[in-house]
């Protein structure tokens, strides 16, 4: 973190259960913010934006609109309704590979321009491997709105996937960025 700039020192309390860290918050030359604790010098923030990206499928198969890799560029909000999107299918998903290991804490998601009954509640899981059954479960939210998922436990994990829980073939997800917070390990 060479390029990092300090910003200000103060006590982080993060919403999960992970506990309270003091750190120096800085802000990286790309503009990404995190918290440095104190003595252990880890990092504390959002680790997810710009990370790899792999769905069940892609809307249309439209990769210039619904690409998955617009779940972490950093755009909240839909341009022009532009989202990551799957096809309707039977528990689509999308799953961002952190490409290191963290102490997972919560998911900010960030919905997008529709939903569909009942192809609104989803789960997300967190795991060192990118198999559903062998990850652990953070919670559950719904697509009808934007959500912070709070990990029932503080959960170490390489991989965030968030799937349907509808087995309706009729299904797809539309989400327009995941945030995924939490500390280096």
């Amino acid at each position: 973190m060479n390029e990092s700039k300090i910003t200000a020192k103060k006590s982080t309390l993060l919403p999960g259960k992970c506990n309270e860290i003091i750190c120096e918050h800085v802000t990286t030359q790309s503009g990404q913010s995190f918290c440095l604790q104190e003595g252990t010098r880890s990092a504390y923030g959002n680790f997810a934006q710009s990370k790899s990206v792999v769905s069940s499928s892609v809307y249309g198969d439209d990769l210039a609109t619904y690409n998955q890799m617009r779940l972490t560029d950093g755009d909240q909000i839909a341009i022009n309704s532009y989202c990551a999107a799957t096809k309707k299918e039977s528990t689509p998903w999308l799953r961002i590979d952190l490409g290191n290991t963290y102490q997972i804490d919560h998911v900010l998601v960030f919905k997008g321009w529709f939903w569909d009954e009942p192809c609104q509640t989803y789960e997300v899981r967190v795991g060192a491997k990118t198999t559903w059954n062998d990850m652990m479960s953070c919670g559950e939210g719904s697509q009808e709105r934007d959500e912070t998922i709070i990990c029932k436990d503080c959960l170490l994990g390489r991989y965030v996937q968030l799937q349907l829980k509808s087995t309706d073939s009729n299904c797809h997800i539309v989400l327009c960025e995941m945030e995924v917070i939490g500390a280096v390990v």
